[in-house]
């Protein structure tokens, strides 16, 4: 928008210097006969300057006026960035916390799962070890009782036998 008003500015500067020099040449041409006819062009040429002189100074305080909203934004864009910035460092310091308490928390349930896979081994070996001893007990208590049935059946053999021969003496 701007460089278009600029743009209009050359032209009708290009437009006046155009008309001030043909009215030079008229008046040197017809002199002072054609007064008012000249006369009028001049009044024309004077609202056209006081008209550019008019845009010029609109299109001045247009410039200024965005300067100053950009001067404006420019703190408000700075004040945000700085602001964003502080954002981020204060959410990387939490995050890099959260990270470090993330780790601990990994490492305790990996020593959690250490000690708990060490305790149920040992659990294990201490039951592994019962079932053997109960097994050797199961094996001793059998082998007694084997000894003990046989034992006995030895025993109801010679009864049986010390029964025989008494019955045989008997009968003798």
């Amino acid at each position: 928008e701007i460089e278009a008003l600029r743009g209009q500015l050359r032209e009708k500067d290009t437009t006046i210097d155009f008309l001030k020099q043909k009215y030079v040449t008229l008046q040197n041409r017809t002199g002072n006969r054609t007064t008012g006819r000249v006369d009028a062009e001049v009044e024309i040429l004077e609202h056209k300057e006081r008209r550019i002189q008019d845009l010029e100074q609109a299109l001045v305080d247009r410039e200024m006026e965005i300067q100053h909203l950009q001067g404006l934004a420019g703190d408000g864009v700075e004040q945000t960035v700085l602001a964003l910035e502080n954002e981020l460092h204060a959410r990387d310091a939490q995050l890099h916390h959260c990270s470090e308490q993330l780790q601990l928390a990994e490492r305790a349930l990996e020593d959690q799962r250490i000690h708990i896979h060490e305790f149920q081994e040992a659990e294990r070996r201490d039951v592994m070890q019962m079932v053997q001893e109960r097994d050797e007990q199961i094996r001793q208590l059998a082998d007694a009782l084997q000894s003990r049935q046989d034992a006995d059946l030895d025993d109801t053999r010679i009864q049986a036998l010390e029964l025989h021969n008494r019955e045989l003496s008997r009968d003798v």
